[in-house]
């Protein structure tokens, strides 16, 4: 890997101290999240984080002193620190979310999202478990992996806010239930294009209803969405390999099931007074999507 021009190197932190950050996190501008989001994603793709040069080239801030200023006020509002006389000294820090700051309907959201996403790592692992090709083997302990390190850092987060919705949780829970925990390959193909789908969707109004927790969220939305994409594909191979009719049909039904799983969900957000869900096409109008360019492929 690279070694950075500076031997300091970020460090990420759980929190900023009290006289740093006031009584909670303090609202960015547009320009001020751009700002931010571009030094995480550049400390989490180099490991160490950008020059004032780099900042303003990619956020357009007119010069290394404009991007001087941006470091300023996000100092000031307590989402980094930086050391005097140091280059790339940048410390990220990850203003606690307090009590007051979360929304109910950010704690329904949470609820539905750490839910969705833990059935996801649990189900991946199982599945990996019983996979007998290593490079899929591989790439679903990868996948769960990084689902549970995502759901740790949102779970450290919001864990001083009180607990999530504990009645959506359980219906959440007893929906993906219908589901099973380790279903055979077909269905569980099904189930991650419907699963993910839900979870980007979670993912990204919770970010939106949540600025502080934003960048976190969108690239777990980021991972949920990859994933919906890896699932497609298999979906297409799956009906490639059998192109048997009743084969099909027991993928519609599994796909139908997803449905009626993903809607119950939506409704238990909406009921407790959280945000509509983006629509998104169902499981069943994308296995005809993929059921149609395979047979146009063949």
């Amino acid at each position: 890997m690279r070694t950075p021009p500076a031997p300091e190197r970020i460090r990420a932190e759980p929190a900023a101290p009290a006289a740093v950050l006031g009584p909670g996190p303090v609202p960015l501008t547009a320009r001020q999240r751009e700002v931010l989001e571009f030094i995480t994603r550049h400390v989490e793709r180099h490991e160490y984080p950008p020059t004032g040069r780099e900042i303003s080239d990619a956020c357009r801030l007119g010069g290394p002193s404009g991007a001087q200023r941006m470091l300023t006020i996000l100092e000031q509002k307590g989402y980094l620190q930086r050391t005097p006389g140091r280059s790339r000294a940048i410390t990220l820090l990850r203003p606690p979310l307090q009590g007051s700051s979360l929304a109910a309907e950010s704690r329904v959201l949470v609820a539905v999202m750490l839910e969705c996403q833990a059935y996801e790592r649990d189900t991946v692992l199982a599945m990996a478990a019983a996979c007998r090709d290593h490079e899929t083997k591989a790439m679903l302990i990868q996948d769960a992996s990084e689902r549970h390190a995502a759901l740790v850092r949102v779970e450290a987060a919001v864990r001083d806010t009180g607990e999530p919705d504990g009645s959506t949780a359980h219906e959440v829970r007893r929906a993906l239930g219908a589901l099973g925990q380790r279903p055979p390959w077909p269905a569980f193909v099904v189930d991650r294009l419907v699963l993910n789908g839900i979870g980007a969707s979670v993912a990204r109004a919770f970010g939106r209803a949540t600025p502080e927790l934003r960048v976190m969220l969108d690239d777990l939305a980021a991972m949920s969405e990859r994933a919906a994409r890896a699932a497609r594909g298999w979906l297409g191979e799956l009906i490639a390999l059998e192109p048997n009719p009743s084969a099909h049909e027991a993928l519609r039904r599994r796909a139908q099931l997803g449905n009626r799983v993903s809607s119950t969900i939506g409704r238990s957000i909406e009921r407790r007074g959280g945000p509509a869900l983006p629509s998104r096409p169902a499981a069943t109008a994308l296995m005809d999507a993929v059921l149609g360019s395979t047979a146009a492929e063949r």
